[in-house]
């Protein structure tokens, strides 16, 4: 085999190996990140919904038991998927739908970055107005959105990394044929 060829196979596969592994820690280290910034959020978005109920349940003309949960997940850069359950056995929800791009998401990858992450756990909080407890909010990542970001970071390290290997690889091959 030319000793050229070789050596840029042999640069691929390592480049590849890199790229490997420059992924599945972003993929991890993000998904670290987003369970922590959950349990934040939530200790956050307790107090926030606490004061909006007890906005509702003082002005007579508002449904305390469906508090207004898109302003609060709107102020959070984490994308939140927020369930509250009132005491009366109400529930509504704000952000829990589908993501616009994971439609685009390979099957085999969304399984392979969901077995990477599995996700954060749900966060549940109490929600207390005057001694009393009115509902529960939980909290958890939106993980159709939270894939989707994933996926667009791992297809920017691909698209640098083919363009770092292509530069060095077509370097290589000049610089070694110079050489022999």
């Amino acid at each position: 085999m030319n000793l050229k060829l070789h050596l840029l196979i042999r640069m691929t596969l390592l480049g590849l190996l890199c790229w490997l592994g420059f992924s599945l820690y972003v993929v991890i280290g993000s998904g670290r990140q987003v369970a922590r910034e959950i349990v934040a959020d939530a200790d956050q978005l307790k107090p926030m919904l606490e004061l909006e109920v007890r906005r509702r349940m003082a002005s007579e003309d508002a449904d305390w038991a469906y508090p207004d949960l898109g302003w609060a997940a709107s102020r959070f850069p984490t994308p939140l998927c927020l369930r509250y359950r009132a005491s009366d056995g109400s529930t509504s929800q704000q952000g829990c739908g589908q993501a616009d791009g994971a439609a685009q998401l390979p099957r085999w990858l969304q399984r392979s970055l969901t077995f990477l992450d599995p996700g954060a756990p749900p966060q549940q909080r109490d929600i207390v107005v005057w001694n009393r407890q009115v509902g529960v909010l939980e909290v958890v990542p939106d993980q159709a959105r939270l894939l989707d970001s994933q996926w667009r970071r791992v297809r920017d390290l691909l698209g640098l990394s083919a363009l770092t290997l292509l530069a060095l690889g077509g370097l290589s091959f000049w610089v070694i044929g110079r050489a022999l």
